[in-house]
């Protein structure tokens, strides 16, 4: 082991050409490689509607799980403020619609992303999934997904 170190050692010595290209490299490749990807997005503005819990009553609302030990069974209400309260704010700026279609008319003026939408009963169906997947109705599992519809604004104008 020994020997191998030092032969390498003064192949490196003899050759600084092979410094360069072992070392300088591979930190070239890896500093180009992330400027061009590039940091996480910034100020994205996406539009909410929640026909749940409307705009969770301006974030006060949080969602609840409560879990029955008699029963075995967790009950969600208003859990869609949770997932939306999950969104990091300095990624996506998220503005709240009462329906759909007036969310979709607006997103060429605000240059939204999209929209993500939350159906009535998405608490009460997301507890049913979780209950008896196998065994649940077409209506109850649209209803317990979360709706995304993605734009890219700079299409839309």
């Amino acid at each position: 082991m020994y020997a191998l170190l030092l032969k390498n050692i003064f192949q490196f010595i003899r050759n600084p050409g092979g410094i360069l290209f072992a070392l300088l490299l591979p930190m070239i490749q890896i500093i180009t490689f992330f400027n061009g990807i590039g940091g996480d997005p910034k100020d994205l503005k996406i539009f909410v509607v929640n026909e749940e819990a409307g705009n969770c009553d301006g974030g006060r609302i949080l969602g609840n799980i409560t879990y029955d030990d008699y029963e075995k069974n967790c009950y969600f209400t208003d859990i869609s403020c949770r997932f939306i309260k999950g969104i990091n704010n300095t990624v996506l700026e998220k503005m709240f619609y009462e329906n759909y279609t007036q969310a979709e008319l607006e997103i060429p003026d605000f240059s939204s992303v999209g929209i993500m939408y939350f159906e009535k009963n998405f608490s009460f169906a997301l507890e049913e999934r979780i209950k008896d997947p196998l065994s649940m109705p077409d209506n109850l599992i649209s209803v317990s997904q979360i709706h995304i519809g993605l734009y890219n604004p700079k299409s839309i104008s």
